[in-house]
């Protein structure tokens, strides 16, 4: 769900499973920012993180996707988490599809930042963009 606050959208994720929460905001990210219908999974890509905080590893997670987005001008479509607890700390390893970004997917907004605030309580995930 996204929710205009001035320049910063907010979007919102509800899912009890958090591999499933993850994934459904790497989508929502994504949908934000591109029309997925457009993209193809043609290169494979793995993306490994690790925190103490499910909050602070969901931050790091999403500015991975953006990373991919505006370092790698690698469009994300397809994404596939597993998620570990080991030792007081979240690992996560994802294995995440897209192509290269081509002129059919005009990025819908210039250039996004996830803003360091995320809410998390227990089924619900919210983030920033500006």
């Amino acid at each position: 769900m996204l929710k205009r606050k001035g320049r910063a959208v907010e979007i919102t994720v509800k899912e009890k499973n958090k591999e499933k929460l993850l994934e459904k905001s790497a989508i929502e990210l994504m949908s934000y920012l591109i029309d997925l219908k457009k993209t193809h999974s043609t290169s494979d890509f793995e993306i490994e993180l690790k925190s103490r905080n499910f909050q602070i590893l969901s931050l790091d997670w999403l500015q991975e996707i953006i990373d991919m987005l505006n370092v790698n001008a690698i469009v994300l479509n397809k994404f596939e988490i597993k998620l570990t607890r080991e030792d007081n700390y979240y690992k996560l390893k994802a294995k995440v599809s897209g192509e290269p970004i081509k002129e059919i997917h005009k990025l819908k907004h210039d250039s996004v930042m996830i803003l360091p605030r995320i809410e998390y309580d227990g089924e619900l995930l919210k983030f920033l963009l500006e």
